[in-house]
């Protein structure tokens, strides 16, 4: 397997943070975004001693896809995650064409351009629960899907792209659908640092959705979970936030 690996979205909370992961296992990794590179308190591998072994590209998914694929064929990495997503469930109702063209026209764009690739092994994707809706019990991932937003309509078009790639040509394709996600170098206005920043000066937070608390989920079980250290993934593997138990010692149950 290459150590290599392109990050698609690196500027963000997730994608950076598997970039920091990916680089505290040795990797070379290239990351790619729209957006120039954040300052260093939104980005943890910039304060790693090998930070030197990532490289970042300002490219936009959308419109930059040839260059993107050029970069990519020159590293030949085993491994792509793709974090890049509109996200924003309340905007995606006004401009659903905006949501549509980068959470699934570019994926099918970008996954027929590395269809074919002999030295792609896993090619990771952010997506998201809301696929599967409302829920007032626990579900898994074998529960129907039922999206209620533009957004996750968006999300959902994509990976069942994705999906029938898997069916038809094995393309390595591996899902991820946690949701509330925490950690450092969290954005303030999420959850988790916002109901701290609450707490410390005296204020009511406002909850949304139906009012309940979050089901957490530590990006660093989320992500030694994505680079198969804690068991031998399938070649299609869904994650979500329950039920998930914080253990220090693998465990088979953690795995499909």
């Amino acid at each position: 397997m290459s150590k290599t690996i392109a990050v698609i979205g690196s500027n963000s909370f997730t994608g950076s943070h598997f970039v920091d992961h990916a680089l505290s296992l040795g990797y070379h990794v290239h990351g790619f975004s729209r957006s120039p590179e954040y300052h260093r308190v939104l980005l943890p591998y910039q304060y790693r001693d090998n930070a030197q072994n990532f490289t970042f590209h300002q490219l936009d998914l959308n419109n930059d896809l040839g260059r993107i694929v050029d970069i990519i064929d020159g590293l030949k990495p085993s491994i792509i995650a793709n974090f890049a997503a509109q996200g924003e469930v309340r905007s995606s109702w006004r401009f659903p064409l905006d949501w549509y063209q980068t959470n699934c026209m570019a994926i099918v764009a970008m996954s027929e351009a590395l269809r074919e690739k002999p030295y792609l092994e896993r090619y990771v994707v952010s997506s998201t629960p809301e696929v599967y809706g409302s829920s007032d019990e626990p579900i898994d991932e074998t529960a129907a899907f039922s999206p209620s937003t533009p957004y996750a309509a968006s999300k959902l078009a994509g990976d069942i792209h994705l999906l029938n790639l898997y069916r038809q040509y094995e393309f390595p394709v591996v899902f991820t659908r946690a949701a509330n996600v925490y950690g450092v170098h969290q954005q303030l206005y999420r959850i988790i640092p916002r109901t701290i920043i609450y707490l410390l000066s005296g204020r009511t937070i406002e909850l949304h959705g139906r009012g309940e608390p979050p089901d957490p989920l530590f990006i660093s079980v989320m992500l030694q979970r994505l680079l198969g250290e804690w068991c031998n993934e399938a070649a299609l593997v869904t994650l979500t936030t329950w039920p998930l138990k914080v253990s220090p010692q693998p465990s088979s149950d953690w795995c499909p």
